[in-house]
């Protein structure tokens, strides 16, 4: 079983190299394929001369470079951070008064994606209050306010 896991580590790591192909490394490859080759050749001292957290190091290494090829700009949100420190975005709007602005409190910025504008229905429950005695005439127009987005309406 473990001569079977440190092969199939030793496959996937051969797999990764092949797979990124990176210049500056071809030397220091041909070198790690070598001593591979020494190590499956003799398997007699093979678990003397192999250090399994010195295999895992260049793999780790070889899968962040794949990743940071794939995902460029992508920074990861260390532990002891809460993420949403790192999801803020910063934006920068010409014409909004400050006399309005209030740095201590947020803005809230939204907008419709592309397939909103069309109308749907929304189903809603209206419950009066014991102290209200408004009442509510049908088809009578009402503001409502669901998330951010406000719409006036008549319902049925």
């Amino acid at each position: 079983d473990f001569n079977e896991d440190h092969q199939g580590i030793m496959a996937d790591y051969a797999n990764d190299l092949q797979s990124i192909n990176l210049d500056q490394h071809e030397h220091e490859e041909d070198e790690d394929e070598e001593e591979m080759d020494e190590l499956f050749m003799n398997r007699n001292n093979y678990d003397e001369k192999t250090d399994l957290e010195e295999d895992k190091q260049p793999l780790k290494k070889l899968k962040e470079a794949k990743l940071d090829e794939q995902f460029p700009g992508e920074v990861d949100t260390p532990m002891d951070v809460s993420a949403r420190v790192h999801s803020y975005v910063t934006l920068y709007e010409k014409d909004v008064p400050i006399s309005r602005f209030e740095p201590a409190h947020h803005l809230f910025v939204t907008g419709l994606l592309p397939h909103e504008q069309y109308s749907s229905v929304l189903n809603i429950v209206l419950n009066h209050t014991n102290d209200s005695e408004i009442t509510v005439k049908s088809k009578e127009r009402l503001i409502f306010h669901v998330g951010f987005c406000r719409f006036s309406s008549s319902p049925i």
